[in-house]
């Protein structure tokens, strides 16, 4: 089944997941540093099935869209509030199902 990459801009780090929203299953949520997004993507859509990618529309959204230039698939720009709430512990708390 294809997944989907959720990303939470930021300047500094960004949240990041891969769903499966079908089957309303996460299979990884992490943070990492905004400067290791574009490769990490990379290597995500070389390693899995992914559909689309869904950007938070806040912080750094259009220089993360600028970089995931290399994506063919569909990137969605979504409202921030909507895509990843991590608690102070970066435990996830929110996924939407669409």
């Amino acid at each position: 089944m294809p997944r989907v990459i959720t990303i939470d801009p930021g300047k500094s780090k960004c949240g990041l997941v891969i769903a499966e929203i079908s089957e309303k299953k996460v299979y990884k949520a992490i943070i990492l540093k905004s400067e290791l997004l574009e490769n990490y993507v990379r290597h995500l859509i070389s390693a899995e099935d992914i559909s689309q990618i869904i950007i938070g529309n806040g912080t750094t959204s259009k220089e993360i869209r600028e970089k995931l230039y290399f994506f063919k698939k569909e990137i969605i720009t979504f409202e921030e509030k909507n895509i990843l709430k991590l608690g102070r512990n970066s435990e996830l708390i929110f996924i939407p199902c669409f």
